[in-house]
């Protein structure tokens, strides 16, 4: 099965996951996630600018977790539940860049890890429908590259820098969801 999944958050997240079933209730999952973020930065210390910088980047994630269900017909009346944990890893940036533009700085790569889990808790009353909630916690861990050039007495003094971004998000909701097939 071929899930596309949109998720919003401190960013937001697009992407393509494949399933493959390892046991009756047990799936692996794998696919690609693009990532968008904006992170708001006060004093920011690649520059002399006092006050907000907001920095924004894309990047391509290579996913790959396991999902559990407590069962394996959907639509059937009763209690279900799924257990998705994973993580995720960029391995391509798209586009980096600082608001207001930074000439001296060039934003490098972006590499890390973001471990996650999903939880959902559905019941369905009737056969066919079914009313749940769910839960995602995702925990980022980022560091990033970048080249600040400083003129000093006419000469470019070339400054490299890490950047380490430690981002934790949660975002929880109701569902309904219904399968009469």
């Amino acid at each position: 099965a071929v899930v596309v999944a949109v998720v919003g958050g401190a960013g937001t997240d697009v992407g393509v996951d494949v399933q493959q079933r390892l046991s009756l209730k047990t799936f692996l999952h794998y696919g690609l996630m693009y990532n968008y973020e904006t992170i708001k930065r006060y004093n920011l210390i690649l520059t002399e600018l006092v006050g907000d910088i907001e920095e924004q980047y894309g990047f391509v994630n290579a996913n790959v977790g396991l999902n559990y269900h407590n069962r394996n017909k959907a639509g059937v009346p009763g209690v279900h539940y799924i257990i998705n944990t994973g993580v995720s890893i960029p391995f391509f940036k798209i586009f980096s860049g600082f608001t207001p533009q930074l000439d001296n700085v060039d934003a490098g790569f972006v590499y890390g890890a973001s471990p996650f889990a999903k939880f959902y808790w559905g019941y369905s009353f009737i056969s066919g429908i079914e009313f749940g909630a769910f839960s995602y916690l995702k925990y980022t861990y980022r560091v990033q590259t970048a080249r600040r050039v400083v003129e000093v007495a006419e000469e470019d003094i070339i400054d490299d820098v890490k950047i380490v971004n430690n981002i934790a998000a949660y975002q929880f909701g109701l569902t309904i969801a219904w399968n009469f097939f």
